[in-house]
């Protein structure tokens, strides 16, 4: 794309793609802390099981069923939004989109990224 675009425009339209694709504050919160409550809920779970034949059986029982509760909970919770959340596919398209245009009038030929 030599003579059509310079290459402070094309690192700012990498940077404008870029941007569209990241995903906003709260969701990177989101999947972090429940990533958190994932590997926590196993580390119980993995505790539970492995005092079994250390502790009496409530212990080891409590343990189990609330590590496993949390980790089934959260992976429910995880399905449930990548159903309901809609992707960001859709922003980062109209963001390569927009590039397009911007450039494609430059040249007699149409340009796609």
């Amino acid at each position: 794309m030599i003579g059509i675009i310079h290459p402070y425009e094309f690192q700012q339209s990498i940077d404008n793609i870029n941007r569209a694709r990241k995903a906003p504050l709260g969701v990177r919160i989101l999947r972090y802390s429940l990533l958190l409550c994932l590997l926590i809920g196993l580390i119980i779970f993995i505790v539970g099981v492995s005092l079994v034949w250390i502790l009496n059986k409530t212990v080891w029982i409590v343990l189990m069923s609330t590590g496993g509760g949390i980790s089934v909970g959260v992976k429910i919770f995880i399905l449930v939004c990548l159903w309901f959340m809609p992707p960001n596919y859709r922003r980062f398209t109209d963001a390569v989109n927009a590039e397009s245009m911007k450039y494609s009038t430059r040249i007699p030929i149409p340009t796609r990224w």
